[in-house]
C-alpha cells in the first residue's frame, strides 16, 4: 500500500504509521483548540466537526464532551473553535478511529487500538501517544537556545531553564501556550478565551495566560510580520470606527446603545461631535489610528454589522443580541446577523411546537431572539414584516409586569 511517498509492506510498518498519524493529529488538534486531553478523549464520533461561514469567514468548530463541568452552570457538550490545520487534524483521526469502531458497535469511545481486538483505548494511553509521538518527532531538535531561555524566563519567572538542555514536554503545555501566545499576540481577549476554554472563572484564565502583557512588550519591539499584524490590526479598528462616524456624519442609522446616544446627543446640538476636546477632526483615518494605538479607543466585531467598544465583553463567539440591543458599548451598523439569528429562532420555535418539544426555556429563548432582533431593524429604519408570535408559545411566557 502506497500512501503519499511512503509504502506500506507488512502490519508492524502500517502500524507504525498509524502511530505516527494519530499522535501527529492529536497534537495539532490540541494545539489548534486548547482542548484537554480528555475532552479529546471525548470527541464526538459524529458530526464531530461542523463548519460554518459567516460573512465570507469560515470558522471550524470542534464538539466533545467536556470533562470539567459546574453544575447549573455549564452543559456537559462543548464547542471549540479551530483552525483549518485542526479541522483536517480531525478527519484524518476520524478517518483512522472509524473502520476500528466497526468492529465494536456497541462501543461509543472515539479512539480504538490498532493491537489484538482493536478495543477502546483508555484516556492515560492517548497522552502517552500524544507524548510518545512528540518525543519521537520533535524531541531532539528541542534544545534550548539562548533566545528561547530568554523566552522561557519571560513566561514563567520562577523555572530554571539553561542553553542546551532537553525541553521536557507534557500535553497540557499546549493548553498553556494556546492561552499564552493567543494573548500574547493579541489574537484574542480574555472573555474569549474564557469561553474556549469552559472556565468558569475568569482568574483561572488568566492565570493560564499569565505573563502574556510581557510577552507583548519583547514582540512590538521586533519589526517581524508580528508587528506588520499589529499595524493591519489598527487600520481595520480605525476603518471601522472611521466608517461608523460617516454614518452618523451622514445622519445615517446607527443602533446600539452607543449609536443611539450619539444620535440624540447629536440632535441637542450643543457642540459639534465630530471634533474631539482638543479640536481633532474625527472624521480622520489618522485620527483613529492614534487613538486605537495609544491605547484610548476599543472595537472589536461580535457579529456582522454588530461592534463592541468594550474591552471586558464577553460576547464574541455567543452573540446575546438583547444585550446588544441597548448597550452602552455598542455600535449596529447592520440588521443582516439580527435577521439571520430572527429567522432561525423562528424556524426552531415553529419545529418544537410541530414535534410537541416546545418547553418554557426554549418559547422564551425563541421570543427574546424575535423581539430583539425586530428592535434592531426598528432602529436601523428597516422595514420587515413582524413574526407572528403563536399562542402555544404565549402561554409560556411571564406577562412582564405581572407578580405572583
Amino acid at each position: 500500500m502506497k500512501i503519499g511517498n511512503r509504502t506500506v509492506t507488512g502490519l508492524v510498518e502500517a502500524q507504525s504509521l498509524f502511530k505516527q498519524l494519530n499522535g501527529g493529529c492529536l497534537w495539532a488538534l490540541m494545539s489548534r483548540t486548547g482542548m484537554r486531553s480528555d475532552e479529546i478523549f471525548h470527541l464526538h464520533t459524529a458530526n464531530g466537526c461542523t463548519t460554518e461561514t459567516i460573512s465570507g469567514q469560515t470558522i471550524h468548530i470542534i464538539h466533545a464532551d467536556l470533562s470539567k463541568t459546574t453544575k447549573g452552570s455549564q452543559s456537559k457538550q462543548d464547542e471549540f473553535v479551530t483552525t483549518e490545520v485542526g479541522k483536517k487534524a480531525y478527519e484524518i483521526l476520524q478517518a483512522l478511529h472509524e473502520p476500528l469502531r466497526k468492529q465494536h458497535p456497541d462501543c461509543k469511545a472515539f479512539f480504538h487500538k490498532v493491537k489484538e481486538d482493536c478495543g477502546a483505548i483508555s484516556k492515560d494511553q492517548l497522552g502517552k501517544h500524544l507524548t510518545y509521538w512528540f518525543e519521537g518527532t520533535l524531541g531532539e531538535k528541542l534544545a534550548l537556545t539562548n533566545d528561547d531561555v530568554i523566552d522561557l524566563k519571560v513566561s514563567d519567572p520562577n523555572l530554571s531553564f539553561d542553553v542546551g538542555d532537553d525541553y521536557e514536554f507534557s500535553g497540557h503545555q499546549l493548553r498553556r501556550s494556546f492561552a499564552y501566545y493567543l494573548i500574547g499576540y493579541e489574537l484574542c481577549a480574555y472573555p474569549q478565551l474564557k469561553q474556549q476554554f469552559s472556565h468558569v472563572s475568569m482568574a483561572m484564565t488568566r492565570h493560564y495566560a499569565k505573563n502574556a502583557s510581557k510577552f507583548q512588550k519583547i514582540r512590538k519591539q521586533k519589526q517581524s510580520l508580528v508587528h506588520a499584524i499589529d499595524e493591519e490590526r489598527i487600520d481595520q479598528q480605525a476603518l471601522v470606527y472611521l466608517n461608523i462616524y460617516k454614518k452618523l456624519a451622514n445622519k445615517e442609522r446607527v443602533a446600539g446603545g452607543k449609536g443611539k446616544e450619539f444620535t440624540k446627543n447629536m440632535m441637542k446640538g450643543e457642540r459639534n461631535l465630530f471634533k474631539d476636546r482638543f479640536d481633532y477632526d474625527t472624521l480622520s483615518l489618522n485620527y483613529w489610528k492614534k487613538q486605537i494605538r495609544d491605547q484610548k479607543r476599543h472595537i472589536h466585531a461580535v457579529a456582522p454589522g454588530v461592534y463592541c467598544t468594550s474591552t471586558s465583553c464577553s460576547l464574541r463567539t455567543q452573540v446575546n443580541l438583547l444585550e446588544c440591543v441597548d448597550c452602552k458599548n455598542d455600535y449596529i451598523v447592520d440588521a443582516v446577523f439580527a435577521e439571520a439569528k430572527r429567522k432561525e429562532a423562528e424556524i426552531n420555535m415553529l419545529w418544537d411546537i410541530e414535534h410537541d418539544e416546545l418547553t418554557p426555556q426554549t418559547a422564551s429563548e425563541a421570543y427574546i431572539k424575535i423581539t430583539a432582533a425586530e428592535r434592531i431593524m426598528n432602529d436601523l429604519a428597516i422595514n420587515y414584516e413582524p413574526v407572528e408570535i403563536p399562542q402555544e408559545v404565549e402561554k409560556m411566557l411571564i406577562p412582564y409586569g405581572v407578580t405572583v
